[in-house]
Order: C-alpha cells, then sequence, then structure tokens
C-alpha cells in the first residue's frame, strides 16, 4: 500500500510511514525521526544526538563522550581513551571502539 509516502511490505518486514518510522517484523528496532531504539531486547538506543545506550556492555556515549553508566565513573571528551574496570578499552579518536 502507498499513500502519502506510506507502504507496507506484503510480508509485514517493515512499514514506513510520514514520519519516517518504521518497525520490524521481529520488533527489533523501531525508527522514528532519525532515532533508532532496538527494542527486542533493549540493547541499545540511538537517539538524535548520536546518543546510544547499550545494556550489556552499559556505557553512554553522546557527543563523542563515553561515559560508563554502571558506576559513572569513564569519561572522555578529549578524543582520547579510556580503560575500565575490566580491562575492557574504548578509542574514540577514530570513532571506532573496541570491548575486550
Amino acid at each position: 500500500l502507498v499513500k502519502d509516502h506510506s507502504y507496507l511490505v506484503k510480508d509485514h518486514s517493515y512499514c514506513l510511514v510520514k514520519d519516517h518510522s518504521y518497525l520490524v517484523k521481529d520488533h527489533s528496532f523501531l525508527v522514528k525521526d532519525h532515532s533508532y531504539c532496538l527494542v527486542k531486547d533493549h540493547s541499545y538506543c540511538l537517539v538524535k544526538d548520536h546518543s546510544y545506550l547499550v545494556k550489556d556492555h552499559s556505557f553512554l556515549v553522546k557527543d563523542h563522550s563515553y561515559c560508563l553508566v554502571k558506576d559513572h565513573s569513564y569519561l572522555v571528551k578529549d578524543h582520547s581513551y579510556y580503560i575500565v574496570k575490566d580491562h575492557s578499552y574504548c578509542l574514540v579518536k577514530d570513532h571506532s571502539y573496541l570491548v575486550k
């Protein structure tokens, strides 16, 4: 069905509506106004300010700053890296990260 730039795929895999939101069949994520939220297991959420929360790894990324939200101990704003308590680390200078 196509109406006002809205359509539904025959296999119900996703639906695109006027506000550019869609929901996949398995409820794995929802997109609205360029915000992403993984709803199936609540693992992460990507919002307009490019922040996201990862449930399992428990860190928040916002404005290229990294904060470990379990104990609110680690914050990086200078495009450097930090080592968390479990010896994982995150490199933000090139916008990449590795969790051990």
